[in-house]
């Protein structure tokens, strides 16, 4: 069983600058997807955003559907001083903090020999929200996709769907993918914008 306090560990710290949009804010410091923000910001409604400029997205592990609308202030990377050009998102169900070592999946194929030898993952983006942060682990495999159970919480109903097989999960295309830094991204059609993310997840090395 992974050790989900890998993921968990925020530290009260300054703030560089202020979210015009937010009222009242709680600074912390964190490492992200191995980039350590020393200006991590809690809105009214508990939302978790820093911001980031151009030069760190680009040097950085940072999935590119965390970024959001324009930014402003200085940049929130540790050691940064650059004017910010994004704000960055953090998804609300998967807590800060230091994330355990990825697996840099190379493409569709490498993905499904990983998940069909016990390979677990945990998602970062989820059309449902609440799968947000699950560590997930195959259950089932197939050649077209494969059910999950969540192997912290085998009581959970992602864990007993379809008759104890768990959620099931679609591979469809290799042309609905993307991958990159660690990132297993899958879209609803070939243009995979944004808006059509259906997940993104990253891949845990094998412990035993």
């Amino acid at each position: 069983m992974i050790n989900m306090c890998y993921i968990v560990g925020l530290i009260i710290k300054r703030r560089k600058a202020e979210r015009p949009q937010f009222g009242g804010v709680n600074k912390m410091n964190s490492n992200y997807f191995g980039v350590e923000f020393d200006d991590v910001n809690t809105d009214d409604g508990g939302h978790k955003w820093s911001q980031i400029c151009k030069s760190c997205v680009e040097q950085s592990h940072v999935p590119n559907e965390m970024i959001r609308d324009p930014g402003s202030g200085i940049c929130g990377v540790d050691g940064c001083s650059n004017e910010a050009d994004y704000y960055i998102d953090f998804p609300d169900s998967l807590e800060i903090g230091f994330f355990p070592d990825r697996i840099m999946v190379k493409n569709l194929a490498h993905l499904k020999r990983l998940l069909a030898d016990k390979g677990q993952f945990i998602f970062v983006e989820h059309q449902k929200v609440e799968c947000i942060g699950q560590l997930r682990k195959g259950n089932v495999i197939q050649t077209n996709g494969l059910y999950s159970i969540r192997p912290d919480a085998m009581d959970s109903k992602e864990s007993n769907w379809n008759q104890g097989k768990g959620s099931w999960m679609d591979y469809g295309k290799a042309s609905l993918w993307k991958f990159k830094d660690g990132i297993c991204s899958r879209y609803k059609d070939t243009k995979r914008s944004k808006e059509d993310l259906v997940f993104s997840f990253f891949v845990l090395p094998k412990t035993n």
